[in-house]
């Protein structure tokens, strides 16, 4: 980043909750390439290595989930708007207790009547149009149950449409 060089790197989807990437995630820096997202990555591997299938090729295949290439090239998919659907319930999404915004428990229930701070899965950044959606922070956000008990979940990405 400081040569402002162009790049494209491989990782592993959670590398965007890590202190010094998710600023360039935030700041539209560095965002996910096109990548599979519905499966495993097949990479070859060495001989001696071990390998879970053999390509038409005879090439030694081993797959590795939740892999994304990371880059600050712009490709197409980027501007791909998501489509939203869902109506916003008071019922269906409950606030944070540690946070002003409302729990969205899969990206493809955000609310399209709903303008207000919300917490979604980083699963959330393989849609991510920065036209779109603004992200505001990330957190580990905590929910009160009926029952009264503090339920902590999983780091969201706090967004809000644009």
């Amino acid at each position: 980043m400081r040569h402002n060089k162009r790049f494209i790197v491989i990782g592993n989807i959670n590398a965007i909750t890590l202190r010094d990437i998710f600023p360039l995630i935030k700041n539209n820096q560095v965002w996910y390439g096109y990548s599979n997202t519905n499966g495993n990555v097949w990479f070859q591997v060495p001989d001696g290595r071990p390998f879970e299938k053999i390509s038409q090729d005879g090439e030694k295949l081993k797959s590795l989930r939740n892999i994304r290439w990371f880059t600050n090239l712009d490709h197409k998919k980027r501007q791909d708007k998501m489509v939203l659907w869902a109506k916003f319930c008071s019922d269906k999404y409950p606030k944070y207790d540690n946070f002003d915004a409302i729990e969205v428990s899969k990206k493809n229930e955000i609310p399209k009547d709903y303008f207000g701070v919300m917490g979604v899965p980083i699963t959330f950044i393989n849609d991510y149009n920065p036209e779109q959606f603004e992200i505001i922070d990330l957190v580990t956000p905590s929910l009160i149950s009926s029952s009264g008990d503090v339920e902590v979940k999983y780091k969201r990405l706090l967004i809000r449409r644009k």
